[in-house]
This record gives C-alpha cells, structure tokens and sequence, in this order.
C-alpha cells in the first residue's frame, strides 16, 4: 500500500521524468537482483534518466550503505519509500537486524559528502520520504530541523499525476520477492538433542543486530539472557540442540529485545519443541484488560505492547510463570543453582528499584497509557525511554568450591544507562568478591585455627617453624609416635596429663604453599582418638598432619652413603635417633 502511494506521489513536471515509462522498461529488462543472508535481496537498474535500487529485508548496514549512496549522488531530486513493517509509538522502520529512526536519517544527510552535494544544488534539491507517519515522521521537531530544511525534504507529499497502470504492473512485478517466512521455517527445529558437559564456567555471546542474546553455562546449569531483535532468534542454531535451559532471563520490553523471545516461544506453542525451559525471569505487566486494537489501524504497524500481551500468553500455555527482577533494599542474592563439592551460583539485581520513579511510570503507561515505547523520563538533564530505566541489569557470580579456583563475575547490563548500572554496583562493593580484580575462592571468609585441639578437629596443619636442626629430631620422633606402640604410648600419656601444652597462636600459612611444606613445632601425634591415622599429604593443609620426613629416614634401616661426609653424617642420625629413643 504504501509502495503505490509514494510511487503515485512523483511529481512529473518537477522532475522531468516519466515515472510509468522508466517503470515499464525496469518490468521488461525482469532483474533478479542479488541474493544474500536470510533473504536479503538487491534490484538495481539504471537507465539514462533514473537509478533505481530495491531493498528486499534489507539488515541496517545494507540500507545505510545504499542511502548514503543516493543523496551523495549528484541528482536533484530522490524519492525514498519505506513499504516495511514500523514501530507504533516511536516509528522506527523494522528492518532485518535493527531498526532506523528519524535520528538516523538527520545523521546520513549530515555526512560531509552529503553535505557537498546540498552545497551544489541548494537550489534545485529536493528529497520525498514516504512511510507510515508514527511517532518521529510526524514531529515538527524533525520537520523544522535546519538540516531537514537545507536538503528541502518533505514527508509523504500528496499523490501526483503518475499512470495507475505501470504502478500495478511493477506491484505484481515485486511481489515475485516478497514471500512471507513462517515460524516454522525460521526456526528449524533439531534432530540431535542433548546437554553440554562445561568443564569450566562458559560463555556463549550470539550477535543479534540491535539486540543481542548471551548464554553462560557450568557442569549442570545454564541460562540464557534475551532473545535478540529479528524473529530469526540469533541463538536458536545453538540453543534447539539442547534438551533444557534451566533459566530464562529478559532484561526489558522495548523494540530490540521484544521480537526475539516472543517468536521462539510462540515456536513452541504451535509446535513443541526443544528446548525445555525452567524458570523465567522477566518484569511483565499482566494486562487486567485486553489491548484496544483499531480496526482501521495500519496492518504495518507492529505495537510492542501487543507483542508483549502475546509473549505472556504464550508463557501461559507453557505452564511458565515469570518471576520479577527487582532490586530490594537488601543485597541477598538470588541463588540459582548450589551444589555441595561444586559450587553455588548467585544473581544480584542491581537495576531497577522496586519503589522507583521510573518503575512506577513504567507500570502506567503499560497498564493506562499510551504505547511505553513513547514514554520518557528526565534523569540527571538527560532523557531515556523508561524502558531502558527498567531494563534489568544483574551481576551473575559462579563461586566454585575448590578453594583455589577463581570467583567468576559477569555483568549484564540490558539496556540500563551507564548512571544505574554504577549506583547498582555501588551497593555491593562491600561484598568480599567486589573488592579486587581478580578474586580467589580462599580469599572469602578464611577462618584462623588457633589451639592445637582445633587444628587436629579440623584436620589442618600446625603453623610452621623455621629452625632445620629442631625439624630432623622432630620427624624422627613422630615415627616412633605413629607406629602402633608409639600411638598406645603417647595416648596414654595425654589420658594423665590434663593439661598438655599448647602452641602459641600464630596465623597459619596459606593453603597454596607450593612444594615446600613445613613441620609441627611440636611431636604432636598423627592421630585422632577413635579415628583412623591419616595419610601422607605434605603437599597440602587438609588432613591430619603426618610428617614428610618418613620415607627420607625410615626407622630400622640403615643410612648408606659414601666418603668422609657419608660417614659424619651416619653417626650424627645414630646419635639422634638415640636421643630420640631416650626422650620417648
């Protein structure tokens, strides 16, 4: 409809060119054009008094690309028609990958080569617009802009006198391109299905246009964030491999995020299909009453509170019920997955407030006002649409168990501006995870042994000495203590005595000390009352100690070794195993 009416529009005697007879020579020459990614097509011809190109769901780059082209190009007039799907509300143009607004349109005539050519023919340019007149097409903000008014550019100018006949021809011309997908052919589903096995924690980042979608996973849980722009889900080659995703986070309902999700659940109600979801997570609004929908409406326009309407039925007919991200006074996380011997995972809510200004409008326009896309707030002199003020902004922490791995932390900001997303980390830089770079499991929350009892309670090393000489005599010592007799012995001696010597409290050395291990300060027993001794670890802290010297001086054999130094050394070990012998 709106290719006929901007087509009609061209004014024969402004431009010198009849349109019906360069339309009738492009419908004979029949070209195909180029075919690209996911339908994209491109039809250029040019005669001696035209140039013509067609865009068939073009992505922005290609737009941009060929727009620029043509008000670079030294013509005096140039005719634009947007006959696409457009945003009610703000009246973007919906095009594969993203959108383009009225400010994108003011950006490519202020390009230097634009710029030149305005310069050149400042008195005889002209430039006619042609699409749906929502939002920024009709504002007189856009219209009285100098720019807008130095490249004399009018929007959608009334009908002139162009032949009605070559105008239907070239519609059946181009409706041999237009061919509508549906959902099912979008979004193919998956002959192999099954679970990834993440050895570490993983992150999977799926570009998407103007709204991307993102994927984190570890051994046993993952979760997915937004769904991308296009109805072609930007994630859905990798996710319909999948039997399950444990968790579904959408960040915010605005024009780059809507479409994603609501077509891959929309997939899954016409048909079922992997994957399987858990919980979602989502700020919707459940409408009390159904959306008024005019009768008379453009079919082109696409109303994002419909989309969102539709998003929570299908939710519905999933047996999904979305769970709420606010942001509470408190800083407790959300726990999503926790499993002992492997770790726990944990999502903060930095954005948005439960009892926020820009919460509260939000929730108007959704449920009393006009289309939310519209609605803005003044935050700090700037203006943002309270989607974005909404948008959910959330750290992810993964927290592993083993003690010497990393803590994992991961932002995601949706489309909060950059002022929220600080006031949100501020609010949790007290937390022991947030306060270096780099953040160590063993570094949060380490407790201090102090007594000898705790130390053999909790199976840890005493803390170290440093004298060699008291070492060797010690080790030897401790062989005696652990041997059978040695253990009935020594038992029996701390039965009579009540009250044994105690170390001095000293920090005990980290649990990362590398190869080199240190002895007890004193023969202290390698057993628990009860318990079983335990084994050989001089490389690390947990167990019970026992003494690393064992296999270097085994008790009843004898030291061999050669030379003068050899022998010096036998009888100092004689002599102290003899000392040994007469302390015990």
């Amino acid at each position: 409809m709106h290719s006929m009416t901007g087509l009609s529009s061209w004014d024969q005697r402004q431009c010198g060119v009849d349109l019906g007879q360069e339309l009738q020579a492009l419908i004979d020459a029949n070209p195909e054009g180029e075919q690209f990614k996911f339908g994209e097509r491109l039809i250029q011809f040019a005669s001696e008094n035209i140039v013509a190109e067609i865009l068939v769901n073009p992505q922005v780059y290609t737009f941009q690309q060929c727009l620029k082209n043509m008000l670079a190009s030294f013509t005096r007039h140039r005719h634009l028609i947007h006959a696409g799907y457009v945003f009610s509300g703000n009246g973007s143009w919906i095009l594969q990958d993203g959108t383009f607004s009225g400010s994108d349109l003011l950006d490519a005539l202020r390009e230097t080569d634009v710029q030149r050519v305005t310069r050149a023919y400042e008195s005889s340019l002209s430039v006619h617009i042609h699409c749906p007149e929502e939002g920024i097409w009709r504002s007189e903000a856009l219209l009285k802009d100098p720019v807008f008014a130095a490249s004399k550019v009018s929007m959608n100018p009334p009908d002139g006198d162009s032949s009605p006949a070559q105008l239907v021809a070239f519609r059946d011309y181009l409706s041999g391109f237009l061919t509508p997908a549906s959902l099912e052919d979008l979004l193919n589903p998956s002959d192999v299905v099954g679970n990834i096995r993440f050895s570490r924690p993983t992150l999977y980042v799926f570009p998407g246009g103007q709204g991307d979608a993102a994927m984190f996973g570890i051994n046993g849980f993952n979760i997915l964030f937004d769904g991308g722009f296009s109805r072609r889900t930007c994630c859905w080659n990798f996710v319909r491999h999948l039997d399950r995703l444990d968790a579904v986070l959408m960040s915010r309902l605005n024009n780059g995020n809507l479409m994603g999700m609501s077509a891959m659940l929309q997939r899954k109600v016409d048909n079922a299909t992997y994957p399987q979801m858990g919980h979602f997570f989502a700020n919707l609004v459940d409408q009390k009453s159904a959306v008024d929908v005019d009768k008379d409406a453009d079919p082109l326009l696409v109303n994002t509170q419909l989309e969102a309407q539709r998003l929570l039925e299908n939710l519905r007919a999933l047996s999904l019920k979305p769970t709420p991200c606010l942001r509470e006074n408190s800083t407790e996380p959300i726990n999503l997955y926790h499993k002992v011997g492997h770790g726990r995972l944990d999502l903060y809510v930095l954005n948005p407030q439960r009892d926020a200004n820009e919460m509260q409008a939000f929730l108007k326009s959704w449920t009393e006002g006009p289309d939310q896309s519209r609605v803005t707030l003044r935050v700090k002199g700037r203006e943002f649409p309270v989607a974005n003020l909404v948008s959910i902004c959330c750290l992810l922490v993964w927290v592993p168990d083993d003690r010497h791995d990393t803590v994992t932390r991961l932002l995601f900001p949706g489309s909060t501006p950059q002022q929220k997303v600080f006031e949100g980390l501020d609010r949790l830089k007290h937390l022991d995870f947030m306060k270096t770079p780099v953040c160590y499991v063993k570094s949060l929350g380490v407790k201090k042994h102090k007594t000898l009892d705790t130390l053999i309670k909790s199976g840890t090393k005493a803390p170290p000495i440093e004298d060699d000489t008291e070492k060797e005599k010690e080790s030897v010592a401790e062989e005696k203590l652990t041997s059978p007799k040695g253990e009935k012995d020594e038992l029996n001696r701390r039965t009579k005595d009540n009250t044994p010597e105690e170390p001095q409290d000293e920090e005990l050395p980290s649990a990362d000390m590398g190869a080199e291990t240190r002895e007890s300060p004193s023969p202290s027993p390698a057993y628990v009352e009860g318990g079983e001794p335990s084994p050989k670890n001089s490389g690390h802290l947990e167990g019970i100690y026992t003494s690393p010297r064992r296999d270097i001086y085994p008790i009843g054999e004898p030291y061999v070794e050669k030379g003068v130094e050899a022998e010096t050394r036998h009888e100092t070990v004689q002599q102290e195993r003899a000392e040994t012998k007469a302390l015990v």
